[in-house]
């Protein structure tokens, strides 16, 4: 918030801090709640997970094992990336790197580092709930992999049914996104799907043209 909001003395600045205040009280409870609810249960059902998590709340963060999970993770969000904008340019044409980002990034280094801070809760809050979901799966079908086929074709589904004009192609594009973050999860662990979670954030938030011409080019 001190990174994104422009500061001007006045009594409006103090409910925008308290407006940010709670909102960030809330996100902490709501991870929080989640992480508390979950941790038991995967760590006795599923502890292969939590390896690298673990290492990551413990402080030991120069544990190969959290790197090479990390690194993972920055793969999975650069192919989701790739996904995403390849689907908009084969449906709409255009320029690969053209892509709406937000204007955020463009302000300079406290704005960018603010689109930055804003991302990481999100990315967290996002994978806990899907790893909620996917954790709840695998013990109703007593197996991983058909858990993660699930937790894939349930959202699938949902777009299926939705209001899409291309309701097969979004169906089948929120398949391999869910799905391949499924596979992550199970294969690597949490750390790797909350990593590639951010970072596909952070990359769809910057707008990239390759048209040097573009006022925005030199800060993108």
């Amino acid at each position: 918030w001190v990174c994104q909001v422009h500061l001007v003395a006045s009594t409006g600045l103090i409910g925008m801090l308290l407006l940010a205040v709670c909102t960030s009280v809330f996100y902490g409870f709501l991870i929080w709640t989640i992480y508390v609810a979950l941790e038991p249960s995967v760590r006795r059902h599923w502890p292969q997970v939590l390896v690298s998590w673990t290492n990551v709340l413990t402080g030991r963060m120069r544990d190969p094992v959290v790197g090479r999970d990390v690194l993972i993770g920055a793969a999975l969000g650069v192919l989701w990336v790739l996904l995403v904008r390849g689907v908009a340019q084969w449906q709409d044409g255009g320029d690969f790197a053209d892509f709406p980002g937000s204007m955020d990034v463009l302000g300079g280094v406290r704005a960018t580092l603010g689109r930055v801070l804003a991302d990481a809760p999100y990315a967290l809050r996002n994978v806990l709930v899907f790893f909620f979901l996917l954790f709840l799966l695998r013990l109703l079908l007593r197996s991983q992999w058909a858990a993660g086929v699930a937790f894939a074709s349930l959202f699938a589904l949902l777009n299926l049914v939705g209001s899409s004009e291309k309701p097969l192609l979004d169906a089948l594009v929120s398949f391999l996104y869910f799905g391949s973050g499924a596979f992550v999860v199970l294969r690597w662990g949490l750390v790797s799907y909350v990593t590639g979670s951010f970072v596909a954030a952070l990359l769809l938030n910057a707008p990239v043209t390759t048209d040097t011409s573009a006022w925005y080019f030199g800060n993108a």
